[in-house]
């Protein structure tokens, strides 16, 4: 499979589609450099990161009943400015949508009390995904607010970078720029045996010294090991629930669209899709904690979702 070949004795190197991988590559205090070297590449220009530090990744809303929002990364540059790197193994639903939820969560926390000007620092998201987000053949795409009329920037404070993965399809001999190297590593550094030369860069020194999995104590070797597995285990689930999810889903839904109309009933079909796809996940043994870093939907949501469907 694609993203989460078998974890074997004989790999070298970490899947960084894994969670563990990405936050033991990216989210630890000694590699800073790596994570520093990664941004910069990505935004390609709209800044230079000097010096970074790591930030409490669970923001709570301003009320008490807000909802809590968990990023996979956060950090902020020496200009105070906050950015997000977010891995999504899988497709998830509206995820444009909880993308610029996040970013807006933090462009919030900016407000002061008392007189205050609305001056606002830029907020980044960085979205590394496992999956094809959109239709365009293009994997890089970069979102920020523009005047329709003009095509001009109207404002550069909420800045956004998908990275598609799976669509990024050089080889290495073709990979001639940096950031070409970085994402061959996200498709390929797992299926490596050694680190090829093209890889002599300070960074990618580190980088694979990081990722080697020889060099892990035996209880994060263990902890990867089960990590992997549950990646891969949720992988085949979602692939089953898709397949069984889009037959009855549709088929329930083409008969309520006939019904009540075809845009009611097409949703009434995604909806009973995302409920399968839950239920299928949960059969499986995979945790809420990744059901919902998955669907973006949490115990609480999927409960009501059961019982509104019930009621129709």
């Amino acid at each position: 499979m694609d993203q989460f070949q078998k974890f074997q004795s004989q790999a070298c190197y970490l899947n960084l589609f894994t969670d563990f991988a990405f936050k033991w590559v990216f989210g630890r205090i000694q590699n800073k450099d790596i994570l520093i070297d990664f941004l910069n590449t990505v935004l390609d220009g709209e800044q230079c990161i000097v010096d970074l530090e790591f930030q409490n990744s669970e923001r709570l809303g301003l009320e008490h009943e807000d909802r809590k929002v968990i990023f996979d990364l956060l950090c902020e540059n020496e200009r105070g400015e906050k950015i997000i790197v977010e891995l999504q193994q899988a497709q998830q639903t509206f995820f444009q949508d909880r993308a610029l939820y996040y970013v807006s969560n933090l462009i919030q926390e900016q407000g002061s009390k008392g007189l205050w000007d609305y001056h606002l620092k830029p907020t980044y998201l960085i979205a590394i995904l496992g999956f094809d987000m959109t239709a365009s053949p293009d994997f890089v795409h970069r979102v920020n607010l523009h005047n329709q009329t003009t095509g001009k920037t109207w404002s550069d404070r909420i800045q956004m970078v998908f990275l598609e993965v799976p669509k990024f399809t050089k080889d290495l001999p073709a990979c001639l720029t940096h950031f070409e190297k970085w994402m061959f590593l996200f498709r390929h550094l797992h299926r490596l045996e050694k680190m090829p030369l093209a890889f002599q860069e300070q960074v990618f020194l580190h980088l694979f010294e990081t990722a080697d999995i020889g060099r892990f104590p035996e209880a994060e070797r263990i902890k990867y090991s089960q990590n992997l597995t549950e990646a891969e285990r949720m992988d085949e689930a979602l692939k089953y629930a898709k397949m069984a999810a889009a037959e009855k889903g549709h088929a329930e839904g083409l008969a309520e669209g006939r019904a009540e109309g075809r845009a009611e009933g097409r949703a009434e079909g995604r909806a009973i899709e995302r409920i399968q796809l839950i239920e299928t996940m949960l059969a499986n043994g995979i945790s809420w904690e990744l059901v919902t870093q998955a669907t973006g939907i949490n115990p609480e949501e999927f409960a009501l979702s059961e019982k509104q469907q019930s009621k129709t």
